[in-house]
């Protein structure tokens, strides 16, 4: 279920949390990959993330289903897991407070390769595909920000891959050759 209220959506299971842009700047300070933005760039991107509450062992997203969202762990861990054709689900990955999951909304693919279930009870904000790409057009230099601290999220601690998975956010974001800051 989910409430509306001034430009934020409010996500819940059985009970409603009171957010303010001022809490969801706390938490969002606690993800790694936007640590180090300006207020400036801050001023942009908050209205475009959606605060999430998930209780434990709730699925967030499952495999196949339609990558439309990038999520940002403020509270607590999720899991993902992989559920091939033939055997029983395994478990890839934790994420842990202040990671990034949900790569494949931003990476251009059509659905999730993995299931994401929280572990115990989640707070994380998310952001569409859409929006971070049209804030990438609109607004290239906090565009630029986001790309380059989310390639820094996902390579390390591979630094090699880092220029190899900047140039696909790039690419998937629609984000010129003479917006690189160098």
């Amino acid at each position: 279920m989910s409430l509306h209220s001034g430009g934020l959506t409010l996500f819940y299971t059985n009970t409603i949390h009171i957010i303010s842009f001022s809490m969801i700047r706390q938490d969002i300070q606690k993800i790694t990959a936007l640590k180090g933005l300006g207020n400036e760039h801050l001023k942009v991107l908050l209205p475009l993330f959606s605060p999430c509450y998930f209780q434990p062992m709730k699925v967030v997203f499952a495999q196949n289903s339609p990558a439309e969202f990038l999520y940002f762990l403020s509270e607590g861990q999720v899991a993902l897991s992989f559920i091939p054709y033939d055997a029983a689900s395994t478990r890839m990955a934790k994420i842990n407070a202040g990671d990034v999951f949900g790569w494949s909304a931003v990476l251009g693919r059509g659905s999730y390769s993995m299931t994401a279930t929280t572990l115990e009870e989640c707070v994380s904000f998310r952001i569409k595909s859409k929006d971070l790409y049209n804030l990438c057009q609109n607004c290239p230099e906090t565009g630029i920000m986001v790309i380059e601290n989310l390639a820094g999220a996902i390579t390390d601690p591979y630094q090699s891959t880092r220029s190899f998975i900047y140039s696909i956010l790039k690419r998937s974001m629609g984000i010129e050759e003479f917006y690189t800051t160098g």
